[in-house]
């Protein structure tokens, strides 16, 4: 299948909710998120945070007492922006190219995979792993935006770490989820940092979620 478009995800979703319907609880999610990156950058440059967004739809199993399996198909975009800290910048002209010293913005397609436990009927933990695989970057240069896909791995391996309070609805639930997610995979190719034209970044990011269970398989 080709995942060169959002929609190809889409209809992914649909299949899954229509196999599977009876064991899975299912929900609609969307997220603000402030990402960025983490790694070595020149002198008086830094990575800051920069706001961004997450669309998708949930299935959660109870697979234990008290403990759920959720996977989490995910439409999103995020980046990172790049600063000075004290003035003007001291970084040798070709020491990375020019690319990583610009704002930067990446859309992905995400599969986390959680395990969900609940402390108390009304509180949450979860952890996991999110694999991603990046649609697009493109870098905020003054002439416009630049497609800079190439410079960067396409798929992203990150481990999760949340909490989230579900509100009861009905037989349903909205819940409310904050999470942290933290690159265990360069983005830039091993052969650009071996070569000195690519800095050594990991992605990093905060999530605040909101999510509603639409079809709930297991009530609690």
């Amino acid at each position: 299948m080709c995942f060169d478009r959002p929609y190809s995800l889409l209809i992914l979703f649909l299949v899954s909710v229509l196999s599977a319907q009876a064991q899975w609880g299912v929900g609609l999610y969307g997220a603000y998120q402030q990402s960025k990156f983490s790694g070595v950058l020149p002198s008086d440059l830094e990575y800051v945070y920069t706001p961004g967004w997450a669309v998708g739809i949930t299935f959660d199993r109870l697979i234990a007492e008290d403990v759920y399996l959720s996977l989490r198909p995910t439409f999103s975009e995020s980046g990172t922006d790049v600063e000075l800290e004290n003035g003007p910048s001291t970084y040798q002209s070709g020491e990375y190219d020019s690319i990583y010293l610009n704002d930067i913005i990446s859309r992905s397609i995400a599969l986390p995979i959680i395990c969900q436990i609940y402390v108390r009927k009304n509180f949450y933990c979860n952890s996991g792993l999110e694999l991603a695989y990046r649609l697009s970057t493109d870098v905020d240069l003054l002439s416009g935006y630049l497609d800079v896909d190439e410079k960067f791995n396409p798929l992203n391996l990150s481990a999760i770490f949340g909490i989230g309070i579900p509100v009861p609805v009905g037989k349903t639930s909205f819940n409310l989820e904050f999470a942290y997610s933290q690159g265990i995979n360069t983005l830039t190719p091993k052969n650009d940092i071996e070569a000195g034209t690519a800095p050594r970044v990991r992605a990093n990011r905060f999530r605040i979620s909101i999510y509603f269970i639409l079809f709930n398989a297991h009530e609690r």
